[in-house]
């Protein structure tokens, strides 16, 4: 949970101050007023790199800064913004007010992400057709994709509250699929895929069980999927070196001899 403590500036005004939990935490706040200026502080444990990424806003425009030696930087709003060297227990402090020139309208709200930096640790994606010769892509699927992911920061701790996202080409448009983890940095989940009607047909294969021999042709599209991480530019599986992997969906399974 968050924790709201209280400091003191120089001119003895309290203001409150949100600690933020040993994890990439995901908050949705507001400003009371056009005085308002909310805090947050995220202490790096381990010295591990710290994400302050503050996304969507319900409203006027808002100024993001960051201070980790009591010196206040802006940040881009909607930008994701690593802070790196930081040594162990350091606090790194937040602050959110509105913008000088913008409006103001009361229960304008934002998103902050603010904690430990996410970074790809492994991956595993499997479609249930791994019983066919994998002929047509690396990855094949009928009607059901499973895949997990792992996450770690910046000193291989597992990561939790961070996100992945799966992005798959069936072989027409690309859509995206979210996972968060948890305490031990992993998360999993199952795609159901829609039918499909297969624009590729396949040469004639045989596959055998036991002592029988079985002669086949499929009917399929061909796609990719990639793994990114939130926050992190060409991170996972897909990127600047290996853009995707390849993906089949089976449409249609035709026995051709026995």
């Amino acid at each position: 949970m968050c924790a709201p403590t209280y400091i003191c500036t120089a001119s003895q005004v309290t203001t409150a101050v949100t600690v933020l939990p040993d994890k990439l935490n995901t908050l949705e706040d507001s400003l009371a007023d056009e005085t308002d200026v909310k805090h947050y502080s995220f202490i790096a444990v381990r010295g591990q790199d710290v994400l302050i990424h503050a996304g969507v806003t319900k409203g006027g425009p808002l100024t993001l800064e960051y201070s980790r030696n009591e010196n206040w930087v802006n940040i881009p709003w909607g930008e994701p913004f690593a802070v790196s060297g930081l040594e162990p227990s350091q606090a790194v402090q937040v602050r959110i007010s509105k913008t000088l020139s913008g409006p103001f309208v009361v229960g304008d709200t934002y998103d902050l992400k603010l904690g430990s930096a996410p970074y790809y640790a492994d991956s595993h994606v499997q479609g249930d057709a791994g019983e066919l010769p994998s002929y047509w892509a690396t990855t094949q699927a009928y009607r059901v994709l499973n895949w997990s992911v792992r996450l770690k920061d910046s000193t291989g701790n597992p990561l939790e509250g961070g996100t992945a996202t799966l992005k798959l080409n069936k072989g027409a448009d690309e859509d995206s699929f979210d996972l968060v983890t948890d305490g031990t940095g992993h998360a999993a989940g199952a795609i159901q895929l829609d039918g499909c009607h297969g624009q590729l047909k396949s040469d004639p294969f045989w596959t055998s069980s036991g002592k029988y021999r079985n002669k086949w042709e499929v009917e399929y599209n061909r796609g990719y999927w990639l793994i990114q991480v939130k926050g992190k530019d060409a991170s996972g599986v897909g990127g600047r070196r290996v853009p995707n992997v390849s993906f089949a969906q089976i449409c249609y399974q035709r026995m051709l001899r026995n």
